[in-house]
């Protein structure tokens, strides 16, 4: 069995994990645009019995949201907030769990996961920024965050028991990432 790990971290590096959340959510404050209830379009496709669970949280203006889960015992935890966002969470498998935040404006997030216990941590802040994940395999784990402007990320792990860490603060920056076992 392989077991590969990347960690990326490109802008400020410091207690990430708890910095990050905070990061986001100043964006998301900076950002702030007033709530016009109707104007969200969220959408959950659950293709099986299961046992699938997703919880959704959408606030903002003009944000579309899509969860789509198949297979036994998939957990999506998805937050969106802000003004024009698109948020897409495909789930294939068992055990596979995605927890997400969205805030700021013109920002857009994939996730596909196809396999068994795959894990997505992704958070997302700024302006005209994206993150596209995909995760085909068994026991991959993947930890993105981003905040800024105009930013791109986006990463693909074929295989089993990949794991990358990836942080990105500022602005204009593109990043593709790809492991896969050989």
């Amino acid at each position: 069995m392989t077991l590969n790990k990347c960690s990326i971290c490109n802008g400020y590096n410091a207690n990430f994990r708890m910095f990050q959340m905070a990061v986001l959510s100043a964006v998301g404050l900076c950002l702030s645009f007033p709530s016009f209830a109707g104007q969200d379009i969220s959408e959950i496709d659950e293709l099986s019995h299961g046992f699938n669970e997703a919880t959704i949280t959408q606030f903002g203006w003009s944000n579309d949201l899509i969860v789509s889960q198949s297979g036994q015992g998939n957990v999506a935890n998805v937050n969106q907030f802000g003004q024009s966002n698109f948020l897409n969470v495909q789930q294939q498998g068992q055990e596979n769990s995605a927890e997400v935040i969205q805030t700021g404006a013109y920002l857009e997030l994939q996730i596909m996961q196809i396999g068994t216990n795959n894990t997505a941590f992704v958070g997302q802040g700024g302006v005209g920024s994206s993150i596209d994940l995909y995760q085909e395999g068994d026991y991959n784990n993947a930890e993105v965050t981003q905040a800024g402007f105009y930013n791109n990320i986006e990463i693909n792990q074929l295989g089993s028991n990949h794991d990358i860490t990836f942080h990105q603060v500022g602005a204009f920056k593109n990043y593709q990432v790809t492991q896969g076992n050989l």
